[in-house]
């Protein structure tokens, strides 16, 4: 995404501060209810004791053990409000840590994957035996896999942070260089839409759903269309709908768009149709994938460029 590997997670670091205060706040709100109380029944211990009498006689005499309970009880309290914040810091240094960990080592795999496409195709080119030619296909596409899954690790780990840049955007614009990216799909799309969205996302889904179609369904065509829908707000629905053998199993379908769920042997983690899902709902609209008798659909819903976003 042109936002997600720029930006500073500024609402993580102010989610990490809500919590260290809120952990704080509780600690400091506990450790005084327990002092307050502590002096106060050791105020109402005195004020009985100089009534004197037998009652008096038997709370001096447990005054001292009630002395020692309610240090007790401060003591560990403190500790283990201590210990819950230190451990919260810790979890969020360790988690930050691994973050940094992973994106510098996605960002060190991106030019060798993009390295051993280019020789990848420079390989095909000069191929002249067809089988030859074949392998070194499947090479390409398997590095384009790999390159894929990648980048929507890398976008996965940065969504909850991911700021995108809403404007109005032409289908057709944005599917013409993904055209050229999938050589192998014969892409049919008749009719353009101007929705809003940002650029990179609406590219990352429907790159998610050519690559769905190409490497699960086995798919040669993919046919996109649009038609207008003005419930609940004025929206468009992109349908992508391929070839391929599709899902026809009623558990596997109801599965789609979940995180991390293989579907079966050979599947995807999911990462890809997760991330569209999320990416298409946080540009104020929707992705589904509704049965259909012949190969795969995915239904793609955004306001239209005329509609006001609150």
């Amino acid at each position: 995404m042109s936002t997600m590997e720029n930006e500073r997670p500024q609402k993580r670091q102010y989610t990490t501060y809500l919590l260290r205060f809120l952990a704080g706040s509780w600690l400091l709100f506990t450790v005084a209810l327990i002092v307050w109380w502590y002096i106060f029944s050791q105020r109402q211990i005195e004020r009985l004791s100089q009534a004197g009498g037998v009652i008096a006689e038997e709370l001096i005499r447990n005054q001292k053990m009630l002395m020692w309970e309610g240090g007790t009880l401060l003591g560990s309290l403190i500790l283990g409000g201590g210990a819950l914040l230190y451990f919260i810091i810790r979890d969020q240094q360790h988690t930050l840590r691994l973050k940094e960990f992973f994106l510098t080592f996605t960002h060190e795999l991106k030019t060798p994957i993009a390295t051993l496409r280019l020789y990848a195709e420079s390989l095909h080119d000069s191929l002249k035996d067809p089988e030859l030619e074949e392998t070194s296909r499947d090479l390409m596409r398997e590095v384009d896999r790999l390159s894929l899954q990648l980048d929507n690790s890398l976008a996965l780990s940065l969504f909850p942070d991911t700021r995108l840049h809403l404007e109005n955007l032409s289908l057709q614009e944005t599917l013409r260089p993904l055209c050229d990216e999938f050589d192998e799909l014969t892409i049919q799309s008749d009719n353009d839409a101007c929705v809003v969205g940002d650029m990179q996302a609406l590219a990352t889904i429907l790159r998610n759903l050519l690559k769905n179609a190409v490497i699960h369904g086995h798919a040669t065509t993919v046919t996109i269309s649009c038609r207008m829908e003005t419930t609940p707000i004025t929206s468009s629905v992109i349908s992508i709908l391929d070839n391929g053998s599709g899902i026809s199993d009623e558990t596997q379908h109801a599965l789609l768009g979940h995180k991390f769920q293989r579907l079966y042997r050979g599947s995807g983690s999911g990462i890809g149709l997760y991330l569209s899902k999320q990416l298409a709902e946080k540009m104020h609209g929707s992705l589904s994938f509704p049965k259909t008798p012949n190969g795969f659909l995915a239904e793609l819903t955004l306001p239209l460029a005329s509609t006001e976003l609150s």
